[in-house]
């Protein structure tokens, strides 16, 4: 019998050698990513980790890479859980828009492992499946924490700076007021000993003088403070307008400075002191920008951003209304390409030595805390417009306890004068100008006053079996004991006997010290009296 033997072959060498193409690849990709000196992962949508890179480990404070994999995502990463979830939901609506959606830089807070906080800059891209539904991220995350404190610390410097420039100014407006005061005040005094009557338009003008004296003091307390934003219902024009005399302070010299209000009211949530820091920055680039002088152009508005708009579908706003201020100069402008880099931290267009690269990554980054956004329109030649756009908020203005003064001056008195009063306050002030004007407006109110210059004065007075004292005033800054002390030791000798703060500091700036905290009644100095008459009412009331 004959044996048929059929073979058959195939060359693969093509393919063993595309194989091996693949796995030389692969090897490199991993070795790649194994030594990154930045953090790379895979995750899930639903937040867990698929593989991660030695650098991550480490930056979350783990040996090993493996240790990441049991982990959840928004649970033991993330600081606020919710924060993934928002950042997933976003990159989702944006996956269902386009076909090739690439991960815009978005900085977030994670937690070691340890539980301490750092801040991560995380870019990348999504990974679809054949049906294109969203299944993987793959991300490069890069630990900004030191970074974005040295940006801190220059940002400081930055103010300080701009600080600096006003100093100038501020001192020829301030001496003008302290002119005004004086000749009027001696004016007055002359008129007095003569046995005349005094000018109703010399004591207008002594009381527009402190109001403009105090609006001043009130913005800059407000530009230097350094803590959390603190947001308030305000009016932008309004707010905008208070800022304008420091801004042409700064400007004073070879650049005008032309306003051009909104009529209709701008109804927003806003930080005053941010939108002072932000306003100031903007008018010092605009300065510079002018050399040979110029104009700076400032405009408020409403405008409306629907879903259509591009910076809507790639996530730097959200739709809605919104209003706006914006700051136009007449300088030397910038070209597209430079433009594309304005927001990015430590890039500056000026000399070495003359910018820290901040200023407008700064102001983009408060933006964003205020829920809108920054808008750069500029041209060679043709001068830059910078739009800062708040979301515009639903119903009327109240305005805050503390924010309730304007440059238009403070509130008249005459509505408070209330003679039927007869409670008896203990008033504790350590300047004795100060202590002796506010004991005269509160017997004119009809109240009973008992002074004194310090704590320890203003317990003896308790002590004292004459006074019946119903509510107490006290400044919080005072020597030997502070406001703040002498409460605590009311309440420990009288138990539930109010007490009304004052002081030349804003509420938010006491927030951090100790025992502050209990303070539920607070009239920041300089008061009126329309002021200082509902802070009493309130406090007896309560």
């Amino acid at each position: 019998a004959s044996t048929n033997v059929v073979v058959a072959h195939t060359d693969i060498t093509t393919l063993v050698e595309a194989e091996e193409a693949a796995r030389r690849s692969e090897e490199r990709y991993r070795g790649l990513v194994h030594g990154a000196p930045v953090g790379i992962y895979r995750s899930s949508v639903d937040g867990r980790f698929l593989m991660v890179n030695p650098a991550l480990a480490a930056m979350l404070g783990y040996d090993d890479p493996a240790d990441l994999l049991s982990l959840h995502m928004a649970r033991d990463v993330y600081a606020d859980p919710s924060e993934r979830g928002a950042l997933v939901a976003r990159i989702q609506s944006l996956v269902e828009e386009e076909d090739d959606t690439e991960i815009e830089p978005v900085e977030v807070v994670w937690k070691r492992r340890d539980g301490s906080p750092i801040t991560v800059r995380l870019r990348g891209h999504p990974v679809r499946d054949a049906e294109g539904h969203l299944t993987e991220f793959e991300i490069i995350a890069e630990d900004v924490t030191e970074r974005l404190a040295l940006a801190e610390q220059l940002r400081e410097s930055q103010k300080m700076h701009a600080m600096g420039q006003l100093t100038g100014g501020i001192a020829h407006d301030f001496n003008n007021i302290l002119s005004i005061i004086m000749t009027n005040a001696e004016l007055i005094q002359e008129d007095s000993r003569a046995g005349g009557a005094t000018s109703p338009e010399e004591l207008d003008d002594i009381l527009e003088a402190a109001r403009r004296g105090a609006a001043m003091v009130h913005s800059l307390l407000a530009f230097g403070r350094r803590q959390a934003l603190s947001f308030h219902p305000a009016e932008l024009t309004e707010e905008v307008a208070q800022i304008l005399p420091m801004i042409r302070t700064l400007l004073a010299g070879t650049v005008g400075v032309a306003w051009s209000p909104q009529r209709e009211p701008l109804p927003v949530e806003l930080d005053g002191a941010a939108l002072a820091q932000m306003l100031l920055n903007l008018a010092t680039n605009a300065r510079d920008a002018m050399p040979e002088g110029g104009t700076l152009r400032i405009h408020t508005g409403r405008t409306s951003y629907d879903a259509g708009r591009p910076e809507v579908r790639a996530g730097r706003f959200e739709a809605g209304d919104y209003a706006f201020v914006s700051v136009r100069d007449t300088g030397c402008g910038m070209d597209a390409e430079t433009l594309e880099h304005v927001f990015e931290p430590f890039f500056t267009t000026k000399a070495p030595g003359e910018g820290t690269g901040l200023g407008l990554p700064m102001i983009h980054g408060l933006m964003e805390q205020h829920g809108g956004g920054t808008r750069v329109e500029s041209e060679p030649g043709a001068g830059t417009c910078v739009t800062l756009l708040f979301p515009l908020s639903a119903g009327e203005r109240a305005a805050p306890e503390e924010c309730t003064r304007g440059v238009t001056g403070l509130p008249r008195a005459e509505s408070a004068l209330d003679p039927e009063r007869t409670a008896t306050l203990l008033l504790v002030e350590d300047e004795e100008a100060v202590r002796r004007s506010a004991a005269k407006v509160l017997r004119r109110l009809g109240y009973e006053v008992v002074a004194a210059k310090d704590g320890p004065e203003a317990l003896s007075r308790l002590e004292e079996t004459e006074y019946r004292v119903d509510l107490v005033i006290t400044d919080v800054d005072m020597p030997e004991m502070s406001g703040l002390d002498l409460a605590q030791e009311i309440a420990r000798r009288r138990g539930r006997l109010p007490v009304l703060f004052t002081s030349g500091y804003e509420r938010s700036a006491l927030a951090e010290r100790e025992g502050f905290e209990r303070a539920t009644r607070f009239v920041r100095k300089p008061w009126s009296i329309e002021e200082l008459q509902d802070g009493i009412r309130s406090a007896l009331a309560g």
